[in-house]
């Protein structure tokens, strides 16, 4: 079986006002995940959705992809879950490091901060975030997310303030990695 998950606006809802700067420029949309999961369940794997907040249910008529954040989400089985996993495809919401923990190899998509990756394991690929420079109507290149601090920043406004807009990846990118 896999695992994974996309953070949501639940993330946020749930942590009190005073931990977290606005960060909406971490969420990502579970359904752009559904055709990289639904491609692993024709190869021999089980999907199991992931997280213990999340903001609608995942919408699969598939019986072999199972929205166990909805239905019988603990505590203890997203660590069983994270340790004994296939592997895991997500984004940067934290539960990616249960299976790092275990040694479990991670696909990471929609991953930003760009910097903040944890991706130990040789077997472990991430692909980021793009950033669009609104001025220029072009994509920021890796070297200039690096050079301008983009690739480091954590709050909703820095963005803004440079005129960037955070593109998600999209079902094609997300399915290409897994």
């Amino acid at each position: 079986f896999v695992c994974f998950t996309a953070r949501d606006e639940a993330y946020s809802a749930h942590r009190p006002k005073y931990q977290h700067a606005p960060m909406s420029h971490r969420n990502s949309d579970i359904q752009t995940y559904l055709p990289a999961i639904e491609a692993l369940v024709q190869r021999g794997y089980a999907g199991l959705r992931m997280g213990a907040e999340v903001a609608k249910p995942l919408v699969s008529r598939n019986p072999a992809i199972i929205d166990y954040a909805t239905i019988a989400w603990s505590d203890f089985l997203d660590i069983f879950l994270g340790a004994h996993c296939r592997f895991y495809l997500g984004d940067g919401a934290g539960l990616h490091n249960v299976p790092i923990i275990f040694r479990r190899p991670v696909a990471l998509v929609n991953f930003i901060p760009m910097e903040y990756t944890t991706t130990w394991n040789p077997r472990d690929l991430f692909i980021p975030k793009t950033l669009w420079l609104r001025s220029e109507r072009r994509l920021m290149t890796f070297q200039e997310m690096l050079t301008s601090g983009a690739s480091r920043w954590q709050r909703d406004y820095e963005y803004a303030q440079y005129g960037l807009e955070v593109i998600n990846s999209t079902p094609e990118e997300i399915t290409a990695v897994a």
